[in-house]
Protein backbone atom coordinates (compact mmCIF):
# COMPACT_ATOMS: atom_id res chain seq x y z
CA UNK A 1 0.00 0.00 0.00
CA UNK A 2 2.60 2.12 0.73
CA UNK A 3 4.72 1.64 -3.03
CA UNK A 4 1.14 2.47 -4.42
CA UNK A 5 1.47 5.80 -2.74
CA UNK A 6 3.57 6.98 -5.70
CA UNK A 7 1.15 5.40 -8.40
CA UNK A 8 -0.58 7.63 -10.40
CA UNK A 9 -4.55 6.82 -10.67
CA UNK A 10 -6.26 8.10 -13.83
CA UNK A 11 -9.72 9.33 -13.43
CA UNK A 12 -10.85 6.80 -15.55
CA UNK A 13 -8.93 3.86 -14.06
CA UNK A 14 -10.85 1.35 -11.32
CA UNK A 15 -8.61 -0.34 -8.80
CA UNK A 16 -9.18 -3.51 -7.02
CA UNK A 17 -6.83 -5.11 -4.12
CA UNK A 18 -6.43 -8.18 -3.17
CA UNK A 19 -4.08 -9.41 -0.42
CA UNK A 20 -3.57 -13.27 -0.28
CA UNK A 21 -2.42 -13.31 2.93
CA UNK A 22 -2.02 -11.50 6.41
CA UNK A 23 -4.80 -8.94 8.30
CA UNK A 24 -2.58 -5.55 8.17
CA UNK A 25 -1.06 -5.84 11.25
CA UNK A 26 -3.92 -5.02 12.97
CA UNK A 27 -2.46 -3.86 16.47
CA UNK A 28 -0.08 -2.07 14.71
CA UNK A 29 -2.94 -0.08 12.57
CA UNK A 30 -4.63 0.47 15.47
CA UNK A 31 -2.33 2.04 17.58
CA UNK A 32 -0.42 4.05 15.15
CA UNK A 33 -2.61 6.90 14.20
CA UNK A 34 0.12 7.85 11.52
CA UNK A 35 -0.29 4.38 10.12
CA UNK A 36 -3.61 4.24 10.52
CA UNK A 37 -4.18 7.86 8.39
CA UNK A 38 -1.64 6.13 5.56
CA UNK A 39 -3.34 2.89 5.30
CA UNK A 40 -6.62 4.53 5.09
CA UNK A 41 -6.07 7.15 2.32
CA UNK A 42 -4.55 4.28 0.16
CA UNK A 43 -7.10 2.41 0.81
CA UNK A 44 -9.43 4.46 -0.31
CA UNK A 45 -8.12 4.73 -3.69
CA UNK A 46 -9.34 1.44 -4.60
CA UNK A 47 -13.29 1.16 -6.15
CA UNK A 48 -13.50 -2.52 -4.84
CA UNK A 49 -11.29 -4.63 -2.27
CA UNK A 50 -11.47 -8.29 -2.41
CA UNK A 51 -11.70 -10.06 1.02
CA UNK A 52 -10.48 -13.60 1.26
CA UNK A 53 -11.41 -14.24 4.69
CA UNK A 54 -13.87 -12.79 7.44
CA UNK A 55 -11.10 -11.06 9.43
CA UNK A 56 -9.99 -8.91 6.25
CA UNK A 57 -12.93 -8.11 5.47
CA UNK A 58 -13.63 -7.30 9.44
CA UNK A 59 -10.71 -4.65 9.10
CA UNK A 60 -11.66 -3.13 6.17
CA UNK A 61 -14.82 -2.45 7.72
CA UNK A 62 -12.78 -1.06 10.91
CA UNK A 63 -10.76 0.88 9.09
CA UNK A 64 -13.96 2.45 7.77
CA UNK A 65 -14.78 0.86 4.44
CA UNK A 66 -18.28 1.06 2.85
CA UNK A 67 -19.41 -2.67 2.55
CA UNK A 68 -21.00 -2.18 -0.80
CA UNK A 69 -16.19 -1.62 -2.07
CA UNK A 70 -16.32 -5.13 -0.44
CA UNK A 71 -16.47 -8.56 -1.97
CA UNK A 72 -15.81 -11.76 0.26
CA UNK A 73 -14.35 -14.48 -1.72
CA UNK A 74 -14.38 -18.36 -0.24
CA UNK A 75 -10.35 -18.69 0.29
CA UNK A 76 -10.99 -22.20 -1.69
CA UNK A 77 -12.74 -23.07 -5.21
CA UNK A 78 -13.21 -26.82 -5.67
CA UNK A 79 -12.27 -27.85 -8.93
CA UNK A 80 -14.84 -28.21 -11.52
CA UNK A 81 -15.38 -32.51 -12.15
CA UNK A 82 -14.26 -32.26 -15.37
CA UNK A 83 -10.31 -31.73 -13.67
CA UNK A 84 -11.08 -34.46 -11.26
CA UNK A 85 -10.79 -38.19 -11.83
CA UNK A 86 -14.19 -39.71 -11.63
CA UNK A 87 -12.18 -43.37 -10.97
CA UNK A 88 -10.66 -41.66 -7.82
CA UNK A 89 -7.26 -40.59 -8.47
CA UNK A 90 -6.31 -40.70 -4.76
CA UNK A 91 -7.17 -44.07 -3.55
CA UNK A 92 -4.45 -43.95 -1.25
CA UNK A 93 -6.64 -40.93 0.45
CA UNK A 94 -9.46 -43.72 0.95
CA UNK A 95 -8.64 -45.45 4.21
CA UNK A 96 -7.89 -42.08 5.88
CA UNK A 97 -11.47 -41.04 4.84
CA UNK A 98 -12.80 -44.22 5.42
CA UNK A 99 -11.62 -44.63 9.23
CA UNK A 100 -11.93 -41.17 10.09
CA UNK A 101 -15.06 -39.25 11.23
CA UNK A 102 -12.89 -35.82 10.70
CA UNK A 103 -10.15 -34.71 7.83
CA UNK A 104 -7.76 -32.09 8.50
CA UNK A 105 -5.43 -30.72 5.51
CA UNK A 106 -2.59 -28.45 5.46
CA UNK A 107 -0.46 -27.90 2.07
CA UNK A 108 2.86 -26.05 1.58
CA UNK A 109 6.12 -26.32 0.56
CA UNK A 110 8.89 -28.54 2.44
CA UNK A 111 10.13 -25.15 4.50
CA UNK A 112 9.63 -24.35 7.93
CA UNK A 113 7.40 -21.11 7.43
CA UNK A 114 4.48 -23.85 6.67
CA UNK A 115 4.35 -24.67 10.41
CA UNK A 116 3.61 -28.03 9.89
CA UNK A 117 5.72 -29.15 13.02
CA UNK A 118 2.66 -27.10 14.72
CA UNK A 119 0.18 -29.45 13.41
CA UNK A 120 2.58 -32.28 14.79
CA UNK A 121 2.70 -30.82 18.13
CA UNK A 122 -0.58 -29.89 18.29
CA UNK A 123 -1.85 -33.40 17.47
CA UNK A 124 0.36 -34.84 20.03
CA UNK A 125 -0.76 -32.49 22.78
CA UNK A 126 -4.50 -33.59 22.00
CA UNK A 127 -3.17 -37.18 21.53
CA UNK A 128 -4.70 -37.72 18.43
CA UNK A 129 -3.57 -40.75 17.55
CA UNK A 130 -4.72 -44.06 15.17
CA UNK A 131 -7.97 -44.56 16.41
CA UNK A 132 -9.42 -40.99 17.64
CA UNK A 133 -11.31 -40.54 14.85
CA UNK A 134 -9.33 -37.47 14.08
CA UNK A 135 -6.59 -37.58 10.95
CA UNK A 136 -4.49 -34.82 9.58
CA UNK A 137 -3.33 -34.99 6.26
CA UNK A 138 -0.05 -32.97 5.36
CA UNK A 139 0.37 -32.47 0.96
CA UNK A 140 4.19 -31.41 0.79
CA UNK A 141 5.17 -30.26 -2.64
CA UNK A 142 8.10 -28.28 -4.67
CA UNK A 143 11.72 -27.57 -3.63
CA UNK A 144 12.61 -27.14 0.05
CA UNK A 145 14.31 -29.01 3.36
CA UNK A 146 12.60 -32.69 2.39
CA UNK A 147 14.96 -33.55 5.34
CA UNK A 148 13.12 -31.70 7.68
CA UNK A 149 9.74 -33.25 6.52
CA UNK A 150 11.44 -37.18 6.69
CA UNK A 151 12.28 -36.05 10.35
CA UNK A 152 8.60 -34.92 10.77
CA UNK A 153 7.27 -38.48 9.64
CA UNK A 154 9.64 -39.90 11.98
CA UNK A 155 8.22 -37.67 15.00
CA UNK A 156 4.69 -38.83 13.46
CA UNK A 157 5.52 -42.70 13.56
CA UNK A 158 7.49 -42.36 16.79
CA UNK A 159 4.40 -41.02 18.96
CA UNK A 160 1.87 -42.81 16.14
CA UNK A 161 -0.41 -39.97 15.51
CA UNK A 162 -2.59 -40.10 13.20
CA UNK A 163 -0.50 -38.16 10.40
CA UNK A 164 -0.29 -39.05 6.62
CA UNK A 165 2.34 -37.28 4.43
CA UNK A 166 1.40 -36.86 0.79
CA UNK A 167 4.46 -35.96 -1.31
CA UNK A 168 4.43 -33.77 -4.63
CA UNK A 169 0.81 -35.22 -5.75
CA UNK A 170 -0.97 -34.01 -9.56
CA UNK A 171 -3.11 -31.53 -9.50
CA UNK A 172 -6.10 -34.21 -9.83
CA UNK A 173 -4.89 -36.13 -6.61
CA UNK A 174 -5.07 -32.86 -4.80
CA UNK A 175 -8.43 -32.13 -6.14
CA UNK A 176 -9.74 -35.50 -5.00
CA UNK A 177 -8.49 -34.71 -1.50
CA UNK A 178 -9.33 -30.99 -0.79
CA UNK A 179 -12.87 -32.60 -2.08
CA UNK A 180 -13.12 -34.54 0.51
CA UNK A 181 -12.18 -33.30 3.75
CA UNK A 182 -13.38 -31.74 6.80
CA UNK A 183 -11.05 -29.01 7.17
CA UNK A 184 -8.16 -26.89 5.27
CA UNK A 185 -5.67 -25.47 7.71
CA UNK A 186 -2.53 -23.24 6.68
CA UNK A 187 -0.72 -22.73 10.35
CA UNK A 188 2.03 -20.11 8.29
Amino acid sequence: LLLLAFALKRPKDKWILTLHNGDLSIAAYFSNSFLKKVIHVQLARFDRIVCLSSGQQQFYVRAGLPKARLIRLPSYLPLPPSHLNVHNSAPFFDEIRKTNRVVILASGYPERFCNFDLLVEYAYSRRIVFGSEVAFAIAVYGDGDWAWIEALESSVRARQLNISFFKNLDRSSFGTIIDDIDIYVRPT
